[in-house]
């Protein structure tokens, strides 16, 4: 947790210096997102810190598909509302439908609905923009846990030969 009570103060200091850059509001959302996440703050009381920030970001950028898609995993991960995720996903997607974070979006909205297909399709796409992400790993895992164990078996062979000595398969 101190490391992101220490990114918080950066991310502040750099707000002082100049509170309209947007990347850093943006920023701000995914500190306190992935803090939640790893137990740094409580999740119910920092979503609304998470939502916020992401929407000055979009106030003033409104092209950040980066602040859309961590509105995506808020509503998904916080809200359980599937049709702001939907919304904000097709914001995000319409910005930036080429960005590798856009597309994990996209799949993990589709694999939370119960929709492999979609799922595996966007991470195939990610997957051919950066064969070295981890793109293929998460479509084994779709693919594992939701009953086709050889399809994800052999996309984690497939990782394991692309990546040999890798610490995170």
């Amino acid at each position: 947790p101190a490391s992101f009570y220490q990114a918080e103060a950066l991310n502040e200091r750099v707000l002082e210096l100049d509170p309209a850059f947007a990347p850093a509001w943006t920023q701000r959302a995914l500190i306190f997102y992935t803090g939640a996440a790893y137990q740094a703050w409580d999740s119910y009381e920092v979503t609304p810190r998470i939502r916020d920030a992401a929407h000055q970001a979009i106030r003033l950028d409104p092209d950040s598909a980066a602040a859309r898609q961590i509105l995506v995993y808020v509503a998904i991960d916080f809200d359980y509302d599937y049709a702001q995720a939907e919304r904000e996903l097709l914001a995000a997607y319409q910005l930036q439908a080429e960005n590798i974070e856009v597309l994990r979006a996209a799949a993990e909205y589709h694999y939370r609905r119960g929709e492999l297909e979609k799922t595996v399709q966007f991470l195939e796409r990610a997957h051919a923009l950066d064969p070295l992400g981890r793109q293929r790993l998460f479509a084994a895992a779709a693919y594992f846990y939701s009953g086709q164990q050889d399809a994800g078996l052999k996309l984690f062979r497939e990782r394991v030969e692309g990546r040999p000595g890798s610490a995170y398969v």
